[in-house]
């Protein structure tokens, strides 16, 4: 599912909406790759948490041409 095009927009004006629905559009997807990297479901729920704290601080103004940059800024993130 791709973000919607407002979303990316308002996460360069640091709209709080914006941030929840990139939190809400990531969750999943990051827990998985979180799982499937360190093999454990509880650390993997931990790391995402400090994943989306961590993109609340460093998102807020920063610009990606398209969705594919920001997922692969997020995943590096998670990384």
């Amino acid at each position: 599912m791709d973000l919607h095009p407002a979303i990316l927009r308002g996460i360069e004006r640091s709209e709080p909406a914006a941030l929840e629905a990139l939190a809400r559009h990531y969750a999943a997807p990051v827990y998985r790759y979180l799982v499937r990297l360190c093999g454990d479901a509880t650390l993997a729920e931990d790391l995402a948490q400090d994943v989306a704290v961590q993109l609340c601080r460093a998102l807020p103004g920063r610009r990606f041409p398209n969705q594919r940059a920001l997922t692969a800024w997020v995943f590096t993130v998670a990384t």
